[in-house]
């Protein structure tokens, strides 16, 4: 009977102790030094020049704008003129697509770019059943649907179910007909991609991409490596893009980790070179390594993994940057009235250059007003009856336009209530007996404060279920002993 005793209270106990959940999640510490150092370096680069278009992509994903960068535009006109569009049998899709993306980052508009129509010549290269004529692989389908993506054409869910039915039987993407083999790249692209355009609907065929990549996922030196062959900067960074997309979550909580090994943006930063660009292995013209150094390439896809973590894909930038080009947004102002004091019970009045006829709402605190708290003639009134409702103290006020906004504050007192006066803070000094006792008791003072700091870890052990465990082990162990006492008797 004791031992059966026994062993029902220690799995109880145990069972306490495995109840406490604990947090595994990613600590992103380095990650977020190393996307600081990637912003750091773009924004050095927009005055130094750009080298290549894939220069914007990666700058844009960092929040650095692209537009006036030094040579940026010059390279796109370059690129787009690459693109071939007068030979429709010559023509690049995947860089017609990328060229669309590009020139919406550049906050210009694909349907007028010196007289072409990037998107219309893209869209009339899409066949019935979502095929592109000349693709030359999925690459080209990849970057093409990027394109019409980030303009919303009717033609993306052709071609994303196209691309969906593309995948080798591994679920594996390749790169083009020529090499038709799985390739880790074009994978993370393609998951990428699926997962913007409709991830409910492309589910199948992105969990079968993401089972590929977990037969391709290998630790080396305890790091989590995406390779077939060698890792590198370039491939690390295209899964990670991509998986950042479909699964960001589970990306930061170690889901993707190869076995005993840490998370996979740890490889990625091995990379990453002091002023915030990424390396690769150099070669000679024998294609003979030599070493290792900066290159553009995997600087772009290395920059685009840190940006995707940290902002999300750059083809939903893109996508909000080609809305604003069409619909741009005016920063209208409020001409009188502004930053003013006002006494409860009076009303408020101010004007503005936003066109009557053009004002949607008035927003005081964030929260939207009833059109019986303001008129709207000549000038925009504040009812003295909706300010009473409000405390005293600074408030903020956004007039709402359908192009544009205006915005100001104002202060709000109480006839009981006066306007604060500044106070001079005047701190009188103690002379000590001794000249070191003052410091001695700064220091014992800052001690203590240090001894009863707080340290908050990312640990949610709950308290009570231990505290529970204990209880419950040490009730059976009393339990026990009484028993034990009661079979000598």
């Amino acid at each position: 009977m004791k031992k059966y005793l026994g062993s029902i209270f220690i799995f109880i106990f145990v069972c306490a102790l495995t109840l406490s959940p604990v947090n595994a999640s990613y600590n992103t510490a380095q990650l977020d030094l190393a996307y600081s150092k990637a912003v750091t370096y773009f924004q050095q680069k927009t005055k130094t020049g750009f080298e290549s278009t894939d220069d914007i992509l990666a700058s844009e994903s960092v929040g650095v704008e692209a537009d006036e960068a030094a040579q940026a535009q010059e390279n796109l006109d370059d690129y787009i003129a690459s693109v071939r569009l007068s030979d429709e049998s010559k023509t690049d899709i995947g860089a017609l697509g990328k060229s669309i993306v590009l020139t919406c980052l550049m906050g210009k508009d694909p349907r007028n770019i010196n007289g072409l129509n990037l998107v219309e010549e893209l869209e009339k290269r899409v066949r019935d059943d979502g095929a592109i004529v000349n693709s030359t692989g999925a690459n080209n389908d990849i970057w093409a649907l990027y394109g019409l993506y980030v303009v919303d054409s009717a033609k993306q869910d052709i071609v994303g179910n196209y691309l969906a039915n593309e995948a080798l039987d591994n679920g594996a993407y390749w790169y083009s007909t020529g090499w038709k083999s799985a390739d880790v790249d074009t994978t993370g692209w393609a998951i990428e991609v699926l997962s913007l355009v409709n991830r409910t609907a492309y589910k199948s065929a992105i969990d079968k991409a993401i089972n590929f990549l977990k037969t391709v996922t290998k630790n080396e030196n305890n790091q989590t490596v995406f390779t077939m062959y060698d890792g590198n900067a370039d491939t690390q960074g295209c899964v990670l893009e991509g998986l950042a997309v479909a699964d960001r979550e589970g990306l930061l909580n170690d889901q993707y980790n190869a076995l005993n090994a840490t998370n996979p943006y740890d490889y990625l930063l091995t990379w990453q070179l002091d002023d915030g660009s990424f390396k690769s292995v150099l070669y000679d013209a024998n294609y003979q390594p030599t070493g290792f150094g900066y290159n553009n390439m995997a600087t772009r896809d290395g920059v685009l993994a840190l940006g995707t973590y940290k902002n999300g894909s750059v083809f939903d930038k893109a996508k909000r940057d080609y809305d604003k080009t069409l619909h741009p947004v005016k920063n209208y102002q409020v001409t009188s009235g502004q930053d003013t004091t006002i006494v409860s019970g009076q009303d408020y009045s101010l004007t503005t250059d936003l066109p009557a006829a053009n004002i949607q709402s008035i927003l005081v605190d964030g929260k939207k007003l009833s059109a019986s708290d303001y008129s709207v003639n000549t000038s925009i009134t504040l009812s003295a009856h909706f300010l009473k409702s409000l405390p005293d103290g600074k408030h903020t006020l956004v007039i709402e336009g359908t192009d544009g906004n205006a915005s100001t504050t104002f202060t709000l007192f109480t006839n009981k209530t006066k306007q604060p006066a500044q106070v001079t803070e005047v701190k009188t000094v103690k002379k000590a007996e001794n000249p070191g006792t003052e410091v001695k008791k700064n220091a014992e003072t800052v001690s203590k404060k240090k001894t009863n700091k707080v340290v908050e870890t990312d640990d949610d052990t709950d308290i009570i279920i231990w505290i529970m465990g204990l209880v419950v082990g040490l009730s059976g162990l009393i339990l026990l002993r009484r028993y034990s006492y009661v079979e000598k008797a």
